[in-house]
């Protein structure tokens, strides 16, 4: 009985861990099946990518991928609701490895993507996170 007891709380024990906050408070929905894939994004990716997005939707999507030379394509797709306005349906970026540098703002139209794979510019990029959140 003890064992049982013990894998169940090792895996609400890493869960817990592998659940980081969300810039905006959001929380992830089950709607598109989250993904984490490797390499992990740097840690500063998803707030700097937040803090360059308009996500002025209450749900919308998230994906990072992983791009030759330490680049990160970060992709975000607004789902409105019912009248909620928005001003893009989907915003690209482009970022560097390194974190102060100013990311590139990407044409959608320019960014082909596929289940697990985005190409930009004959550069393919692979899937690393995805998460359909919804903020409060």
């Amino acid at each position: 009985m003890l064992i049982p007891i013990s894998l169940f709380l090792l895996l609400q024990l890493s869960a817990a861990v592998a659940s980081e906050p969300e810039p905006d408070g959001a929380r992830v929905v089950g709607a598109a099946p989250s993904f984490r894939g490797v390499p992990a994004p740097p840690a500063w990716l998803r707030g700097r990518s937040h803090a360059e997005a308009w996500v002025d939707t209450r749900h919308y999507l998230y994906e990072a991928y992983a791009g030759p030379e330490g680049q990160w394509l970060v992709r975000y797709v607004m789902l409105p609701e019912g009248s909620e306005a928005f001003r893009e349906i989907e915003q690209a970026f482009l970022f560097q490895a390194e974190e102060r540098r100013r990311p590139q703002t990407l044409k959608p139209a320019e960014v082909v993507v596929d289940p697990n794979r985005a190409t930009w510019k004959k550069q393919v990029f692979t899937l690393v996170d995805r998460r359909d959140l919804l903020k409060p």
